[in-house]
């Protein structure tokens, strides 16, 4: 049987059309369920729920919660600043030798002392900078 040129650029233009559209589909898949997987981790560490207990004869809140931070060897600085009257703005800072640490979210907890309006009063955040969805899940007054 003899050899058949044509035939062999043919089953080679075959074999590397097929190699470039697996390459392609490999791709487009890593970039979409990537997408997914990378959205579902860094989802906690974005959001915050506090409870807010509001002492209403001192007017003070005091706001406590949890917050991830990316490693078990951060450490957790909490300041709030008064932006406007009855906005306040809740600044976490991270801090500390931190390097050889695997990155591995850790929670940890927060209380802040806020003297603010018992009522009508709103807080943001952030997180080294970075906006975090902080979001008061329950509140409640002590009774005089």
């Amino acid at each position: 049987m003899p050899y058949n040129r044509r035939m062999g650029n043919d089953l080679l233009r075959s074999f590397i059309t097929l190699t470039v559209f697996t390459i392609a589909l490999s791709w487009a898949s890593y970039v979409f369920f990537g997408g997914i997987v990378r959205a579902e981790i860094e989802e906690p560490l974005t959001r915050v729920e506090v409870y807010d207990f509001i002492d209403t004869a001192t007017k003070t809140h005091r706001l406590s919660g949890i917050i991830m931070v990316p490693t078990r060897c951060h450490s957790l600085s909490v300041k709030t600043k008064e932006l406007e009257p009855g906005k306040f703005h809740v600044y976490f800072s991270t801090f500390g030798d931190f390097h050889g640490c695997a990155e591995d979210p850790q929670p940890l907890s927060f209380r802040e002392f806020v003297v603010a309006p018992v009522v009508g009063t709103e807080f943001t955040a952030s997180l080294d900078w970075l906006p975090l969805d902080f979001v008061i899940v329950s509140s409640a007054h002590s009774r005089q």
